[in-house]
């Protein structure tokens, strides 16, 4: 049998106090995704742009936050949703008349 101990990671030489192991994310797609992809997904890199560029210590962090492609998972979750929905899926988790209402606000 496996104990909570043997999945423990052990402390290295050189691990700060502050310092946790994070396994890496799935990088799983969904078998759709919104017809809007795209145009969301540059939407959402230029509301990022707008509103959390000063966020960053330097342009070139900003650029790799934006590589990263954050914008596209919104039109991943939802691909079926309305366009405003799948915009600001993170916003707006009451409904599509809650995302309608607020895609003016958000990318």
């Amino acid at each position: 049998m496996i104990a909570d101990a043997d999945l423990t990671r052990r402390r290295l030489p050189g691990d700060g106090p502050g310092e946790f192991f994070l396994p890496p994310l799935p990088r799983l797609l969904p078998a759709g995704y919104h017809p809007d992809a795209a145009r969301i997904e540059i939407a959402s890199n230029g509301w990022v742009r707008r509103m959390l560029a000063d966020c960053f210590d330097s342009e070139e962090s900003l650029l790799f936050f934006l590589r990263q492609r954050n914008g596209i998972y919104g039109p991943l979750t939802v691909p079926y949703a309305e366009a405003g929905r799948a915009q600001n899926v993170v916003c707006c988790p009451s409904g599509p008349a809650t995302a309608s209402a607020s895609a003016t606000k958000w990318p």
